[in-house]
């Protein structure tokens, strides 16, 4: 048969070839969900099956459907954990050669061990590899090709159009500025032979080899929260990186990010010297609801620290003077410079006090003087506030950068760690609106509350950053706070008027702050949940633009008095690794199991057989009483297994061709449940 009628026989396997072969890697990547779900609809099959060829339960079509739907449902809760996300490439390769290696293979012409190794050593190099070995058995029947030297040069075209289509051959991210990074002759703080670069893997062990590697080499390392590092790399290395040709034997950070990447407060607003609302009146209405205030010495945030990442802070202000207790930087070329230069980060932490007046500040300076700084340098920020969770509470980071929506960027899983080690933030959503899917990151993480600005009327602000995010099931904004036209101290103390997401963040903090105590500490979780149910709602209801509503103090003091939900959460990575890997395992074996029980029929014989009876007569020659008459059977099973006289048991086979009414071949036998005492075995019949 020649190409073209051999496609035309084969169209919707030549299709999903194609298909695989020109968005496999994609599809790789979304591999969890699809591994899990089928994993949880065959394994619901199976015992469907099982239950039906044992005649002990029978299931109508909408209770089966019914199991199904909670079966993928609960599978596409797996897939969300954060240990399965990140291996699912790998999980869903060994799935793949689990159970379907031998036809695949057989289709390829090439041995089994040959195809396993290829997709799963491959898939631990490049999920272009296993991708194409997919696409490249999909397209071996459509072709025509039935010669294992062929379907050989088939692999490697697929590779090559896999190759070209991905743009590389490493499973990670190579950020695209490192291009112009790398061959710039300056960096960032003008050392001409390193870049700033953060980097993470999805193998902890590849990392570790990496950054011993680095320090062998006399490169100071620096580890961030979520699993993430960053160095200031030598450029001979990072090039070394960079060549596709040596992912295949190299090994190297799965992704690698530009530290260089601008991160900064949010888009500045027009100020002025007008008087705007004082800080002071927004902090009564924090603390008040309904008429009730707080008493003046209640839920003030006493003992309670604060990190600012931000410009710095100076004690400008009496509230300042009292609350800052340590001041540090890490902006790169300043690091000796710990006082603010811009106002931002002043105007920031007058916010926090003028809530929680007991609060203590720590000013952790990570931008420059014109409010902006780098990846890096944020990221060493909030490595001190890591290093220092002992005595820090809670992290405000009124700052941001546009990040597409993606919830797992490195400064979003940086600050979904700091939540995992017991420290809350609260993060600008952005001035970015009002456009929907407008939310930046850090605030798009899933560590912190993202907060949005209303003004002092309870209205959402214009420039306001809206939802929703492209993950349905991520709701952000969390929630919303005052931050138009606030008047505020900046670095030399003069008050003037601004706006901002950068404003209603630290208020945020503050509140935070003033029930810190009252939820436990350290219970992130219960914190923030506390936070989304204290709320008043805004003058007009837009939960894409406010969250669950705007935050206070009186609400939240009086609701952490009861029981709050907590959510608990692993703190160890090697737990979750290994609780993941046993649930795959039980699965695949639970599955595997059931198949293979319920599967597995003779291969002679034209109709099945079943017969359930007592057993009259036990030894060589059984005699099965099913109702209606005796049964003589020949029993060639192990020497003392046959089944004792009296038990009921379950006898499924196939009728001979040759001597129709006998049993033929190999069957299965089994003691009835609901007598239990006696295993199921497997025997002969002649």
């Amino acid at each position: 048969m020649n190409p073209l009628m051999s496609i035309l026989a084969h169209p919707l396997q030549f299709a999903f070839g194609l298909f695989l072969l020109l968005g496999g890697v994609w599809l790789l990547r979304k591999a969890g969900i699809v591994l899990l779900v089928g994993l949880g609809l065959g394994l619901v099959s199976a015992i469907l099956r099982y239950l039906e060829a044992t005649h002990l339960v029978t299931i109508g079509i909408l209770p089966a459907m019914g199991l199904y739907a909670i079966a993928a449902a609960i599978a596409v809760g797996l897939s969300r954990h954060q240990v399965v996300s990140r291996n699912a490439e790998l999980l869903f390769a060994v799935g793949i050669c689990f159970f379907s290696a031998e036809p695949l293979a057989a289709t390829l012409q090439w041995p089994v061990w040959v195809f396993t190794t290829v997709v799963i050593v491959g898939t631990c190099v490049s999920p272009v590899v296993a991708v194409s070995a997919f696409a490249a058995a999909l397209l071996c029947e459509p072709l025509g090709i039935a010669n294992g030297e062929v379907a050989v040069i088939l692999f490697v075209g697929t590779l090559a159009v896999t190759r070209l289509q991905n743009g590389r051959w490493s499973r990670g991210y190579f950020d695209p500025k490192l291009n112009s990074t790398s061959r710039s002759g300056v960096g960032a703080s003008g050392a001409s032979n390193t870049v700033q670069v953060v980097f993470s893997s999805l193998s902890d062990a590849a990392q570790n080899r990496v950054l011993r590697d680095l320090i062998v080499a006399g490169v100071k390392v620096h580890r961030f929260p979520g699993g993430l590092a960053g160095a200031r790399i030598p450029r001979s290395i990072l090039r070394q990186w960079k060549q596709p040709w040596r992912g295949l034997f190299q090994v190297q950070p799965s992704s690698v990010y530009s530290g260089e990447a601008t991160v900064g407060v949010p888009p500045d607003l027009k100020s002025s010297s007008n008087s705007g609302v004082s800080v002071e009146r927004v902090a009564e209405l924090l603390r008040s609801h309904n008429g009730r205030s707080l008493p003046g010495g209640a839920a003030t945030g006493k003992g309670v620290t604060v990190a600012v990442l931000d410009t710095g802070v100076n004690p400008v202000t009496g509230a300042l003077k009292r609350s800052v207790v340590d001041r540090v930087c890490f902006v790169e070329g300043e690091e000796s410079v710990v006082a603010d230069r811009g106002g931002h980060g002043t105007s920031v932490a007058a916010c926090v006090v003028a809530v929680a007046s007991e609060v203590r500040i720590v000013s952790v300076r990570v931008l420059g003087t014109s409010g902006r700084g780098t990846l890096y340098s944020v990221l060493r920020g909030i490595q001190y506030v890591a290093e220092h969770r002992s005595k820090i509470d809670i992290a405000n980071l009124s700052l941001g950068a546009a990040c597409g929506g993606d919830p797992h960027n490195p400064l979003a899983r940086s600050l979904s760690a700091l939540a995992d080690l017991g420290v809350a933030s609260c993060s600008a959503a952005g001035n970015s609106g009002p456009g929907p899917g407008t939310i930046e990151t850090p605030g798009i993480s899933l560590g912190t509350l993202a907060v949005a600005a209303v003004d002092i009327e309870r209205r959402v602000a214009r420039f306001s950053s809206r939802g929703p995010c492209k993950d349905a099931n991520l709701k952000k904004p969390d929630l919303a706070n005052y931050g138009v036209n606030l008047n505020l101290p900046d670095h030399n103390g003069q008050y003037r008027s601004i706006s901002g997401t950068s404003f209603a963040a630290p208020l945020t903090a503050g509140v935070l702050a003033g029930c810190w105590a009252t939820t436990g500490g350290k219970n992130v979780e219960r914190s923030y949940e506390l936070m989304r149910r204290s709320t008043t709602p805004p003058s007009r209801g837009e939960a894409e633009a406010t969250g669950t509503g705007i935050a206070n103090l009186a609400i939240a003091a009086g609701v952490s008095k009861y029981k709050v939900r907590s959510v608990r959460r692993f703190r160890s990575n090697a737990v979750k690794a290994c609780l993941t890997a046993a649930v795959a395992l039980i699965v695949f074996a639970a599955l595997w199991l059931s198949l293979d029980h319920v599967g597995e029929h003779p291969a002679a014989g034209d109709s099945d057989l079943v017969l359930v009876g007592r057993v009259r007569q036990s030894g060589q020659m059984l005699a099965l009483d099913d109702g209606t008459g005796v049964v003589q059977i020949r029993w060639t099973g192990t020497a003392g297994s046959a089944p004792r006289v009296g038990s009921v048991i379950l006898i499924q086979g196939a009728i001979g061709d040759s001597e129709p009414g006998v049993l033929a071949a190999s069957y299965r036998w089994q003691l009835c449940p609901t007598l239990g005492g006696q295993t199921a075995n497997q025997s002969k019949l002649n």
